[in-house]
């Protein structure tokens, strides 16, 4: 299905989410990887939350992003993330390299490139998404 995740400061605080692998991340690294040092006046990241989570629910499902006492955090689980499966493919290119394997070697860097899709993190604001659009451009030219 199609999601409407709002704007892109809201879309860049899912993928803050996302590449927080799960682990919960509080108001201010929300704030720091979405705003860096322009932060803004309001404080905008329940609401943004709040549309995420209507965004992201499945009619009466759980809510896949989670709050709790140290922060918010996406539901391990609940949402695929794209960089994490790139993480374990990457992982198994190179034990299947040290194994020497090179036809498997192969074949897992071919699966870890199609989930490229163009530029990672198109258009997406913020020092997180600039320092990770930049690393996943390295991941892929080393693949």
């Amino acid at each position: 299905r199609l999601l409407r995740l709002g704007h892109l400061r809201q879309q860049a605080v899912l993928a803050v989410l996302a590449l927080g692998a799960g682990r919960p991340l509080g108001r201010r690294e929300l704030l720091d990887g979405v705003w860096g040092m322009e932060p803004p006046v309001a404080n905008v990241v329940p609401v943004y939350i709040y549309r995420l989570r209507k965004a992201l629910c499945d009619g009466d499902g759980p809510a896949v992003i989670e709050h709790g006492p140290r922060g918010y955090r996406l539901v391990p689980g609940d949402v695929a993330v794209d960089v994490a499966r790139l993480e374990e493919l990457v992982t198994d290119v190179g034990k299947a390299d040290r194994a020497g394997e090179p036809l498997e070697t192969v074949r897992l860097c071919t699966r870890a490139l199609d989930l490229f899709r163009g530029e990672p993190l198109a258009g997406l604001p913020g020092p997180l998404a600039e320092l990770e659009r930049l690393r996943l451009v390295e991941r892929r030219i080393a693949l």
